[in-house]
């Protein structure tokens, strides 16, 4: 073996090794620092304007971009997270005066109601309803899940601290690739033997993707969540922002629809008596709420994806199993930027494949 063969086998096991180490140091803040990446490539054009307001001074806008990004994300955030609060408890207070003081005579409305009736005779024939204690089923699965809260809340406790630090480090993070983001992505791109149509691609690729998951899915999602709060508050729902933040959850997730929470309360209502309050939400989910979604969506994300839905649902799901409420957002992101490593790689073998047969047949 030759002395530069054995130097250049060393350089690269010595490399190899020491970045090993380096992405087990950096591990833990992988994912902040994917996340400040999102940000970066959805909010630049504003911190292009603030550049341009600011004649070029690169610390300054950094700052600037990174208070601005804060104040349109975090305080929403904040307010809806107190709202939640209040409501939330105000609803587990209303469920547990529920079923201590209004609960039997409640099951016996039900059981009355002309549009229930129907459905209990025919569980009768099953189950024996008369020895089924469903309230002190409920009942004690509600103080079972409080002693659990109490239980979790020092683990709860941690959890809030290191999402603050994490914010910390994002928000760090997000300075630096507003301030040095086109020099860093050169740099990174430098160091790859990429060409330059190449490195568009995955630039591209990156940039359109987290616009297209965050804000069309993020705005979507928010329209039909206050449109759905609105319409519950309008009928009478009880808790309005909670049952209109999930209704915001469910319709980020793609193939499954606002209607598994508009639905179930409209049935509700029908089951304590409020036939037109039932009708309105019913009417309303369907040519409001879930509206929302077949016109403001396609504005939002035309053309800048082609993934089919299921793939970017099997993406969500995942994302969320595997990196947290985060992987919602950088489960597709990963897939899209996988399918432009595929295209390369297509494109790479299909332009060589022809200079490849040109050469078999010049041979004698």
């Amino acid at each position: 073996m030759s002395q530069r063969r054995s130097t250049r086998i060393f350089i690269v096991a010595s490399t190899l090794l020491v970045f090993y180490f380096i992405l087990r140091i950096f591990q833990p803040f992988l994912l902040t620092i994917g996340l400040a990446a999102v940000a970066a490539a959805i909010f630049f054009p504003l911190h292009k304007r603030v550049v341009r307001l600011l004649k070029g001074s690169r610390n300054w806008s950094a700052l600037i971009s990174c208070l601005l990004v804060i104040f349109l994300v975090v305080t929403p955030v904040a307010l809806l997270g107190l709202l939640l609060w209040g409501e939330a408890t105000a609803f587990y207070e209303r469920i547990d005066t529920f079923f201590q003081k209004e609960g039997h005579r409640k099951v016996e409305e039900f059981s009355e109601n002309p549009l229930l009736s129907p459905l209990i005779d025919w569980l009768g024939e099953f189950v024996d309803l008369e020895q089924l204690n469903l309230l002190e089923s409920v009942r004690s699965g509600i103080q079972s899940l409080s002693v659990v809260f109490l239980r979790k809340s020092p683990g709860i406790f941690t959890g809030i601290f290191r999402f603050v630090a994490d914010g910390f480090i994002l928000v760090f993070t997000l300075f630096f690739l507003f301030r040095d983001g086109n020099r860093l992505v050169a740099e990174a791109l430098a160091w790859t033997p990429l060409n330059e149509s190449q490195s568009t691609l995955l630039v591209k690729t990156f940039r359109e993707m987290a616009e297209a998951i965050v804000i069309g899915n993020l705005l979507t999602a928010a329209a039909q969540g206050a449109a759905a709060g609105v319409v519950y508050w309008l009928v009478g729902i009880p808790n309005p922002v909670v049952w209109g933040t999930l209704t915001a959850v469910i319709a980020v997730i793609p193939m499954v629809g606002t209607g598994v929470v508009w639905g179930p309360l409209a049935g509700y209502l029908f089951a304590t008596g409020f036939i037109w309050q039932g009708i309105v939400l019913l009417l309303m989910g369907i040519f409001f709420v879930s509206l929302i979604d077949n016109v403001l969506r396609p504005l939002l994300i035309e053309g800048r994806t082609q993934i089919h839905p299921l793939l970017i649902l099997f993406a969500i799901l995942g994302g969320l199993a595997y990196l947290g409420l985060a992987g919602m957002f950088m489960g597709p992101i990963l897939m899209a930027l996988g399918f432009a490593f595929l295209e390369l790689c297509r494109n790479e073998f299909r332009d060589g494949l022809p200079a490849a047969e040109e050469e078999d047949s010049a041979a004698p």
